[in-house]
């Protein structure tokens, strides 16, 4: 019968390192294994995998030191396997969680920029009625049609080609979509569209452009041309 010989340095801090400073491979020089620390250290723990499964190993009573000696955590150590399945499984679940999460926000701000793009569109086309219409209610009280074609005039929003997505998002009852917006002469404005919710709808409150370096903050009401 073999009696393996049970490390000098402590279970509990080699583990409390390894779960806090694994990244770095400090419990591995706690115990005296400078070379695969320094590995550690190099590789931020093996790419986040080789701290798991050292975390597993110390568990498990099955982790040494540099003279091959039992860090001795537990009398009654679980499995391996069942450790590492456990360190799946909340990994699944956190990424999973993680992916979850921005696949909800990105469904949740789909619609505003639905909104401006369709106002876009509706540049494109010419239809300045229909542009108008995506504007809230308190954005049309202080900007008439008339005000709102001017602008966009100024800005040849009608020859609006493409826009790519910066930034999207909502906070309480206001949305925010960013983006930056390519005319068919190769001009791209970057463009700020403020947001917010009338009834079950979201209208646009405030309209930016920057154009030239010179910004135009997104307003509440009449849109502000930007500086040239």
């Amino acid at each position: 019968m073999i009696i393996e010989k049970t490390s000098e340095k402590s279970a509990v801090v080699t583990l409390l390192l390894c779960m806090f400073l694994g990244n770095l491979g400090i419990h591995r020089f706690y115990v005296g294994k400078w070379f695969t620390g320094i590995l550690m250290f190099v590789t931020l723990g093996g790419f986040g995998i080789w701290y798991l499964v050292d975390i597993a190993l110390i568990v498990c009573n099955r982790f040494t030191d540099r003279q091959g000696r039992i860090v001795d955590l537990a009398k009654n150590p679980a499995s391996f396997k069942t450790v590492m399945g456990v360190f799946a499984a909340l990994i699944i679940l956190f990424y999973g969680f993680i992916i979850g999460s921005i696949v909800l926000s990105l469904m949740a701000t789909g619609v505003l920029v639905d909104v401006a793009q369709n106002q876009l569109n509706a540049f494109r086309s010419g239809d300045m009625k229909a542009a108008y219409s995506y504007t809230a209610a308190d954005f049309q009280k202080t900007t008439p049609l008339e005000a709102f074609t001017t602008f966009s005039n100024q800005y040849r929003l009608d020859s609006n080609e493409s826009m790519s997505i910066v930034d999207r998002s909502i906070r309480g009852n206001n949305g925010f979509v960013i983006g930056a917006v390519k005319l068919k002469d190769g001009t791209v404005y970057m463009i700020q569209y403020r947001l917010h919710k009338e009834g079950d709808q979201w209208k646009i409150i405030g309209i930016g452009l920057q154009t030239n370096g010179a910004p135009s903050p997104a307003t509440s009401g009449k849109p502000t041309p930007a500086k040239k």
